[in-house]
């Protein structure tokens, strides 16, 4: 479907799990609210790109939060990524 490697995937787990249990019961609820499992993996799992987009738009409460929201970053700025895009709006117009 879209060129995202499992390096990628692996890389924002990775991020993920340095964080602390009261960030992560933070963004268990802001990935909850957007519709995806509260669970970051399998937030990830689900749909990486929209929970990569809530890990970015989250706030930097710490350097583990800062690295997440910079892997967040990158993953969307990915050229599989974008290549993902815009064969989506083609197909969607």
């Amino acid at each position: 479907m879209f060129d995202i490697s499992k390096k990628q995937i692996n890389q924002l787990k990775n991020k993920a799990k340095l964080l602390s249990e009261k960030e992560q019961i933070g963004l268990c609820s802001r990935l909850s609210r957007g519709g995806l499992p509260g669970d970051c993996s399998a937030a990830i799992d689900n749909d990486p790109v929209k929970a990569a987009k809530i890990f970015e738009q989250a706030p930097e409460t710490s350097s583990a939060m800062t690295k997440l929201k910079n892997t967040a970053t990158n993953f969307l700025k990915s050229s599989g990524l974008k290549r993902f895009t815009l064969a989506s709006a083609a197909g969607a117009a």
